[in-house]
């Protein structure tokens, strides 16, 4: 019979009926059947006759093929043998096509929120064309097919190939409107409008969250009209339309049903008592937020637990509650930890250095901040690494797929069984095979085109933002320095001045003193009663200069301006006694021998001799500088 087919095709066949580019010519294929227009009538004839039967069985014949794949890739991918008897049972017992339908979409969405978008990607396509080849208008196959464009264009946004994603939400959204499913409709437009949100357009995205809440008004579907109140929510949260925001979010309330997402609930809970906090209104920001994480911590959730833990803390830092603070902050940490989130433990570090820049202990803020900075730059390195990582599998995936197409893979069994009958059918099939194959091949190549493009643009995309991230750390960094430079002159200026006043008040009481003691002795010795005055006066005197009120202080702005100096002290030298370290703390100020005895009350050379003691006790050579030893420790 192969004999008979070859020789017919040698002699109906032109000599070359496909050009070089391979693109077919279109001439020759005319004058082929312009000779035979009978032939070509009677061919059209006997595949509608075969058409009939092959279309009965077409249905039984697609809910085989889609439940007999399903079954190989749960075996051969997944390794899951369960799944894959399972399937085989379900292809046995020739299941009614809503079951079939509802098995196999199970299984994709199974596979997508495992994670594996490649896998995901490659099931949805070979699932979608044994639908689009075979499902018709039955409407178990129309949803099913509607439900594969949603996961596949969720699939390509989890990757971040957002241009394929929006492609797939547009054609899913036109198939859903042809079709009228309002329900379908609606997701499609939510997704459509998370995709313009993720590219910073946010008025068109609220344009299709709008649009999706309509349709999901009139279907009465309350979790989708939670998705929607809570996708605007996040819009007006972005341009700081806070009134509005807080309206989105209680509007979404009502449509969260406690008992079946509780998770849900307590997010909106959580999420609602940081916005109160925002505003000031602390008593119901702390009856949210508590009541959420109250129940969150026997949820699987742990990040919603996190989020509200971290709004507690906040509240407490704008109430000043220092402890309240320490006990939220460490029990985030504690959950962020136990996860082993990175994301988490970024977010903690950067709430941490907000509370401690609230504090001004900018040595804290600023060791979060570095901390939250080199996380979020590992997670991002990670994610792209990822990405590349699978696009580049889902590219080897759809290679695969196009090598391990056959001719027999396109047709139903059966019409091929009575096409291989009929001499004009295989000659029509020849001149249409490789043109069919061509389109499919370019297809696959521009789809691949698209891929490297992703990938050119994600890696463009990634050191744009990685160069606009330097520069600002940069410019955060050099406005943290110098807040801390401006606040460390202000407190140098204020011990200087203190100093300068103290010196002055000491001069003047010395003066006074020696004025005093002249006249005390001028006196005779009959002026018993004056003597005795300025006796008590002199004594006043001399209680003024000793008093330790001066060194306390002087040792409070000290500590401010040097907060490390006596701890750094300390550990260095730890036996030194209370006026070692005074004299340690006037030397860091840079003050000469001079300037301590003006101030200490004391003669110069006294200073000295202080000062080669504590050299001995700090164990100094002779060429070491004392000043700038003990500078070295603040």
């Amino acid at each position: 019979m192969w004999g008979a087919l070859v020789i017919f095709a040698n002699y109906c066949a032109p000599a070359r009926i496909y050009r070089t580019d391979h693109r077919m010519n279109l001439t020759v294929l005319h004058s082929f059947f312009k000779g035979r227009l009978t032939l070509l009538i009677l061919a059209i004839v006997y595949v509608a006759v075969l058409s009939v039967p092959c279309h009965a069985s077409q249905k039984y014949d697609v809910k085989a093929n889609m439940l007999r794949m399903t079954s190989e890739y749960a075996r051969d991918v997944m390794r899951d043998t369960a799944e894959m008897e399972r399937f085989r049972s379900l292809a046995a017992e020739h299941v009614p096509d809503s079951t079939a339908c509802s098995q196999v979409y199970l299984f994709a969405r199974g596979i997508f929120r495992r994670g594996d978008q490649p896998l995901a990607v490659d099931y949805l396509k070979n699932l979608s064309d044994m639908l689009d080849a075979g499902g018709g208008d039955v409407p178990d196959y129309l949803v099913l097919r509607l439900k594969c464009q949603l996961l596949l264009g969720a699939a390509y946004e989890e990757l971040g190939m957002f241009n394929i994603s929006m492609e797939y939400a547009m054609k899913g959204l036109r198939m859903a409107e042809e079709a009228g499913d309002e329900v379908m409709a609606a997701q499609f437009l939510n997704n459509i409008g998370v995709l313009h949100v993720r590219a910073s357009e946010l008025d068109k995205a609220e344009g299709y969250f709008r649009r999706s809440l309509e349709l999901n008004k009139r279907s009465g579907s309350d979790y989708d009209l939670y998705i929607n109140y809570n996708n605007l929510s996040e819009i007006a949260m972005r341009t700081g339309d806070e009134k509005r925001t807080l309206d989105m979010i209680l509007a979404a309330v009502p449509h969260v049903d406690v008992e079946k997402s509780p998770e849900d609930y307590y997010y909106v809970q959580s999420c609602l008592g940081q916005i109160y906090v925002k505003g000031g209104d602390y008593g119901l920001a702390y009856s949210c937020l508590h009541n959420a994480a109250r129940n969150l911590e026997n949820l699987p959730d742990k990040a919603v637990l996190f989020d509200a833990y971290i709004g507690l803390a906040e509240l407490f830092s704008g109430r000043g509650e220092v402890d309240s603070l320490r006990i939220y902050s460490s029990k985030a940490l504690d959950v962020a930890e136990k996860t082993g989130n990175a994301s988490l433990l970024a977010t903690y570090a950067e709430k941490m250095a907000s509370f401690a820049q609230k504090r001004g202990d900018y040595r804290r803020a600023l060791e979060m901040e570095q901390r939250a900075s080199s996380l979020r730059d590992s997670i991002r390195q990670r994610e792209y690494s990822d990405r590349i990582a699978q696009v580049s599998r889902i590219f080897e995936m759809e290679k695969a797929r196009y090598e391990q197409r056959s001719f027999m893979d396109d047709w139903n069994p059966v019409a091929v069984f009575f096409i291989m009958g009929s001499f004009i059918l295989v000659l029509v099939g020849i001149l249409f095979w490789e043109y069919v194959m061509k389109r499919r091949r370019d297809a696959t190549l521009r789809e691949a085109a698209r891929a490297d493009k992703e990938i050119e643009e994600m890696k463009l995309r990634q050191a744009e933002q990685e160069r606009e991230r330097q520069e600002k750390l940069l410019e955060e960094e050099r406005g943290r320095k110098k807040a801390m430079q401006e606040e460390l002159d202000t407190n140098n200026r204020r011990l200087s001045t203190l100093m300068l006043e103290k010196v002055k008040d000491g001069e003047r009481i010395e003066s006074l003193t020696q004025m005093l003691r002249g006249l005390q002795s001028s006196l005779g010795p009959r002026a018993s009663a004056t003597h005795e005055v300025l006796r008590s006066a002199l004594d006043t005197l001399s209680g003024m200069t000793s008093g330790d009120g001066m060194w306390e202080e002087f040792q409070y702005y000290f500590e401010r301006v040097h907060p490390d100096f006596y701890r750094e002290l300390d550990r260095r030298h730890p036996g030194l006694t209370v006026k070692d370290r005074r004299l340690c703390a006037l030397l860091s100020l840079d003050l000469s021998s001079k300037d301590i005895a003006a101030i200490t009350f004391r003669e110069v050379r006294s200073v000295e001799a202080s000062r080669l003691r504590l050299r001995k006790k700090l164990g100094l050579e002779g060429d070491t500088s004392l000043t700038d030893y003990i500078r070295s420790m603040g």
